[in-house]
Protein backbone atom coordinates (compact mmCIF):
# COMPACT_ATOMS: atom_id res chain seq x y z
CA UNK A 1 0.00 0.00 0.00
CA UNK A 2 0.95 3.61 -1.04
CA UNK A 3 0.35 6.95 0.88
CA UNK A 4 -1.67 7.61 -2.44
CA UNK A 5 -3.72 4.16 -1.82
CA UNK A 6 -7.28 4.82 0.12
CA UNK A 7 -7.50 2.74 2.88
CA UNK A 8 -10.36 1.05 5.14
CA UNK A 9 -10.75 2.40 8.52
CA UNK A 10 -9.32 -0.32 9.96
CA UNK A 11 -6.51 0.14 8.03
CA UNK A 12 -6.58 3.58 9.43
CA UNK A 13 -6.90 2.43 12.85
CA UNK A 14 -4.21 -0.38 12.64
CA UNK A 15 -1.21 2.30 11.28
CA UNK A 16 -2.16 4.95 14.16
CA UNK A 17 -1.68 2.04 16.96
CA UNK A 18 1.51 1.24 15.24
CA UNK A 19 2.58 4.84 15.23
CA UNK A 20 1.64 5.15 18.73
CA UNK A 21 3.40 1.96 19.56
CA UNK A 22 6.80 2.75 22.07
CA UNK A 23 9.94 0.84 22.61
CA UNK A 24 10.91 0.17 25.92
CA UNK A 25 14.41 1.05 26.85
CA UNK A 26 14.09 -0.15 30.27
CA UNK A 27 14.35 2.38 33.90
CA UNK A 28 10.77 3.65 32.66
CA UNK A 29 12.52 5.19 29.28
CA UNK A 30 11.05 4.73 25.82
CA UNK A 31 11.27 5.88 22.09
CA UNK A 32 8.73 6.58 20.03
CA UNK A 33 8.53 5.90 16.30
CA UNK A 34 8.65 8.90 13.73
CA UNK A 35 6.18 9.37 11.41
CA UNK A 36 8.17 10.23 7.83
CA UNK A 37 6.72 11.65 4.85
CA UNK A 38 4.92 14.21 6.93
CA UNK A 39 5.76 18.50 6.77
CA UNK A 40 9.29 17.91 8.72
CA UNK A 41 7.27 18.74 12.03
CA UNK A 42 5.58 16.05 15.02
CA UNK A 43 2.18 15.99 15.10
CA UNK A 44 1.61 17.21 18.29
CA UNK A 45 -1.44 14.54 18.73
CA UNK A 46 1.38 11.67 18.06
CA UNK A 47 3.81 13.11 20.94
CA UNK A 48 0.76 12.89 23.27
CA UNK A 49 -0.39 9.61 22.81
CA UNK A 50 3.13 8.05 22.23
CA UNK A 51 4.09 9.92 25.76
CA UNK A 52 0.72 8.63 27.14
CA UNK A 53 1.93 4.63 25.74
CA UNK A 54 5.34 4.92 27.94
CA UNK A 55 3.81 6.12 30.98
CA UNK A 56 0.66 3.51 30.65
CA UNK A 57 3.84 0.54 30.64
CA UNK A 58 4.72 1.97 34.08
CA UNK A 59 1.15 1.35 35.74
CA UNK A 60 -0.91 -2.28 36.62
CA UNK A 61 -3.68 -3.30 33.78
CA UNK A 62 -6.42 -2.59 35.82
CA UNK A 63 -5.62 1.41 36.13
CA UNK A 64 -6.80 3.35 32.98
CA UNK A 65 -6.27 6.94 32.37
CA UNK A 66 -8.40 9.60 34.33
CA UNK A 67 -6.65 12.53 33.80
CA UNK A 68 -3.78 13.99 31.37
CA UNK A 69 -2.20 17.56 31.26
CA UNK A 70 0.60 18.01 28.64
CA UNK A 71 2.51 20.92 27.68
CA UNK A 72 4.05 21.72 24.73
CA UNK A 73 7.35 23.50 24.77
CA UNK A 74 8.99 23.41 21.41
CA UNK A 75 8.11 21.81 17.63
CA UNK A 76 9.39 18.32 17.45
CA UNK A 77 10.75 17.33 14.29
CA UNK A 78 10.38 14.26 12.34
CA UNK A 79 14.32 14.05 11.06
CA UNK A 80 14.53 12.32 14.95
CA UNK A 81 13.67 9.71 17.23
CA UNK A 82 11.39 11.10 20.52
CA UNK A 83 12.81 10.05 23.97
CA UNK A 84 10.14 9.34 26.37
CA UNK A 85 11.58 9.70 30.55
CA UNK A 86 9.12 8.45 33.02
CA UNK A 87 9.10 9.77 36.37
CA UNK A 88 7.07 7.28 38.67
CA UNK A 89 5.51 10.12 41.44
CA UNK A 90 3.31 7.97 43.36
CA UNK A 91 1.61 4.09 43.25
CA UNK A 92 -1.41 4.28 46.07
CA UNK A 93 -3.70 1.82 46.66
CA UNK A 94 -6.10 3.42 44.35
CA UNK A 95 -4.01 6.54 41.88
CA UNK A 96 -0.88 6.14 40.09
CA UNK A 97 0.47 9.50 39.20
CA UNK A 98 3.17 10.08 36.20
CA UNK A 99 5.34 12.50 35.05
CA UNK A 100 6.47 12.66 31.65
CA UNK A 101 8.98 14.28 29.60
CA UNK A 102 9.55 13.66 25.69
CA UNK A 103 13.06 15.18 24.06
CA UNK A 104 14.63 15.15 20.95
CA UNK A 105 18.08 15.67 20.59
CA UNK A 106 18.44 16.01 24.55
CA UNK A 107 15.90 18.75 25.01
CA UNK A 108 12.56 18.65 25.77
CA UNK A 109 10.03 19.10 23.75
CA UNK A 110 6.81 18.02 26.13
CA UNK A 111 6.23 17.94 29.58
CA UNK A 112 3.05 15.74 30.57
CA UNK A 113 1.13 14.80 33.64
CA UNK A 114 -1.04 12.06 34.28
CA UNK A 115 -2.77 9.99 36.78
CA UNK A 116 -4.17 6.52 36.52
CA UNK A 117 -7.26 5.35 39.05
CA UNK A 118 -8.36 1.41 39.92
CA UNK A 119 -12.22 1.00 38.51
CA UNK A 120 -14.36 1.16 41.19
CA UNK A 121 -18.16 1.57 41.76
CA UNK A 122 -19.21 4.96 42.05
CA UNK A 123 -21.38 7.34 41.02
CA UNK A 124 -22.62 7.78 37.12
CA UNK A 125 -22.50 11.36 35.95
CA UNK A 126 -22.49 10.89 32.12
CA UNK A 127 -25.37 9.80 30.15
CA UNK A 128 -25.51 6.25 28.89
CA UNK A 129 -22.79 6.80 25.73
CA UNK A 130 -25.36 6.48 22.11
CA UNK A 131 -25.15 3.35 20.21
CA UNK A 132 -23.20 4.36 17.06
CA UNK A 133 -21.57 3.07 13.97
CA UNK A 134 -17.73 2.18 14.86
CA UNK A 135 -15.41 3.46 12.21
CA UNK A 136 -15.55 0.53 10.33
CA UNK A 137 -19.37 1.72 9.17
CA UNK A 138 -17.95 5.33 8.14
CA UNK A 139 -17.20 6.41 4.68
CA UNK A 140 -13.58 6.65 3.59
CA UNK A 141 -12.04 9.90 3.06
CA UNK A 142 -12.34 9.27 -1.04
CA UNK A 143 -16.35 8.64 -0.47
CA UNK A 144 -16.30 11.53 1.17
CA UNK A 145 -14.53 13.88 -1.43
CA UNK A 146 -16.75 12.81 -3.99
CA UNK A 147 -20.04 13.67 -2.00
Amino acid sequence: MTDYDDPTPPELVSRLLELLDVKDHGGDRFEGRRKIGGVGRVFGGQVIGQALASAERTVPDDRPVHSLHAYFLRGGSEDHEIDFKVERDLDGGSFSNRRIVASQLGKPILNMAASFHKREEGFEHAAEMPDVVGPEGLATERELRLK
